[in-house]
């Protein structure tokens, strides 16, 4: 794993978006590869106090995750108009 991916995977993590399982078939590494980059940055984000909101919907399924990513957003404007 690159740095850069320790560190997605460490606030996909925080932000609670799927459980390790899913992560680490995303990934292409085991669970304990991802648990070690996990346990690794953690530390880091939390001496630096980068506070990292939970998602609003937890993603059973790495397949479940990767669909919503390529769902269509929409604003909501609170007029009605999207």
């Amino acid at each position: 794993m690159t740095d850069g991916d320790r560190i997605l995977v460490t606030i996909l993590y925080r932000r609670r978006v799927c459980g390790l399982d899913p992560l680490a078939e995303l990934f292409g590494v085991c669970r304990s590869t991802l648990w070690n980059a996990i346990k690794d940055v953690l530390p880091i984000l939390d001496a630096r106090r980068i506070d990292i909101t939970p998602a609003e919907h937890r993603h059973t399924t790495a397949a479940d995750l990767l669909a919503s990513v390529n769902e269509p957003q929409t604003e909501d404007h609170g007029d009605g108009h999207g």
